[in-house]
């Protein structure tokens, strides 16, 4: 599985990049499950990280697990946000505790995104802001309300 998506991230990307590849086997008393799973990540020279996973099952030939995987992580390096889909809704609530104004880039906002934002502005009545770039992503940002972790 981590040769194919080595494979489909190098054919797709078309670059490159060193791809460092860890792998484990799990034991039966481990796993959750039996079948197989794949998860990738991308760190960018910019400190951004992107997954892409792939879980496997009956029928499911392990290229598919892994090209499922690749693509997931290719398009999330391609939409150009700092993060992808699945941590950008979850940022949200931290933006809007902090203090101070908080930005994140992002690609094209999830359906969750929409939804804790305006979860958000209800619950801590602060005012988000949603700019389209024209590179295709959007710039969220929030004057938080000010919370400070005390034992920091």
């Amino acid at each position: 599985m981590a040769q194919q998506a080595e494979r489909t991230l190098q054919k797709e990307l078309k670059l490159r990049i060193p791809i460092n590849i860890e792998s484990r086997y799990l034991s039966a008393s481990e796993a959750m499950a039996t079948g197989c799973g794949i998860f990738l990540t991308a760190n960018t020279t910019t400190d951004c990280v992107f997954g892409g996973t792939g879980f496997g099952r009956k029928g499911k030939p392990a290229e598919e697990v892994a090209n499922d995987a690749a693509n997931e992580l290719i398009k999330a390096v391609k939409e150009l946000g700092c993060v992808d889909e699945h941590l950008q809704d979850q940022l949200i609530i931290f933006m809007a505790l902090a203090k101070g104004l908080s930005r994140v880039r992002c690609g094209p906002l999830t359906m969750h995104t929409e939804t804790a934002i305006d979860i958000a502005q209800k619950l801590c009545q602060v005012n988000f802001e949603t700019a389209q770039q024209e590179d295709g992503t959007v710039i969220v940002s929030c004057n938080g309300i000010g919370k400070e972790n005390a034992n920091i």
